[in-house]
This record gives C-alpha cells, structure tokens and sequence, in this order.
C-alpha cells in the first residue's frame, strides 16, 4: 500500500475555511476548527488507502486516481463528511449576553 501524501498547510486551512462558514462563521473556535478540518482530511485520507489497499488485494482493477475523472468521483462517494452538528456553543471566553 502506498503511504497517502502529507496533508499540506494550504488544505487544511481550506477545510477549516469551509467549517468556519458551515458553522455560520463563529467567533473564538479557529483551533477547534482547524483541528477538525486536520482530523476530516486524515480520516479521508485513510479511507481513500484501505479503499485502494482493498482493490489492489482482490484485483479488482486499476485505482480510482488511474481512472477517468466519472469514475473517480464515484470512488470517492464513500469519503464524506459527517452531518453539519449545527450552531456551535458560545466561547467559554466571551461573556453570555441576556
């Protein structure tokens, strides 16, 4: 199995962007977002790798990155993300406001 490539600054700041306005943009949560983001992007990256290791093992065929861009796509339909859980709590650190 081929180890997945390194998750790069630039991707996880993108994922953590798309979190952050899923979240309705909330104030005080940018390491928790950018954790998040970090922990979505290695979850599908190990999918994609048991996914392929699982094809490369029954000889089903060629990767999903070998084939056209269709067929990739729906190879991929397996890596999603999980339900928006909804507004995220106030920080702990901003004053609750009546």
């Amino acid at each position: 199995m081929d180890v997945p490539d390194e998750i790069t600054f630039e991707q996880i700041r993108a994922r953590a962007y798309e979190l952050w306005e899923r979240h309705h943009r909330p104030e005080g949560f940018e390491i928790e977002l950018w954790l998040m983001a970090e922990r979505e992007l290695r979850v599908e990256r190990e999918r994609r790798g048991e996914r392929e290791s699982r094809v490369e093992q029954e000889g089903l065929g060629a990767r999903p990155s070998d084939a056209s861009p269709e067929a990739a796509k729906a190879a991929a339909g397996d890596a999603r993300v999980a339900p928006d859980p909804g507004p995220m709590p106030p920080s702990s650190a901003e004053p609750r406001r009546p």
